[in-house]
């Protein structure tokens, strides 16, 4: 299940945020994308890593370079507000109510 959340920076650009969650062998899993309309244009694109100097880092060292590079675009707080708006509908109250 994938939730998305579009927020708008503070120079215009548009970022759609897209949380995956998913179950893996009974363990809950998530990532986050980013889609990125730039200010005055129509199409988002996909903020990739597909550079040589990504794909040489370590596992660990790579989840702490996309963070970075998501944090040039969209704070920590609105990240947060997308996988818990994720979590809300998830959840089996919110579910029953509808």
């Amino acid at each position: 299940m994938y939730h998305e959340k579009l927020v708008v920076n503070e120079n215009g650009d548009k970022v759609n945020i897209r949380v995956h969650f998913w179950l893996s062998y009974y363990k809950p899993s998530y990532s986050i994308d980013l889609f990125i309309c730039k200010k005055g244009k129509r199409k988002f694109f996909n903020l990739s890593f597909d550079d040589y100097s990504y794909r040489a880092l370590s596992m660990e060292d790579r989840t702490v370079y996309r963070y970075n590079k998501f944090k040039e675009y969209v704070t920590e707080e609105q990240i947060l507000e997308a996988k818990n708006e994720l979590w809300n509908l998830l959840s089996p109250s919110v579910a029953k109510q509808t």
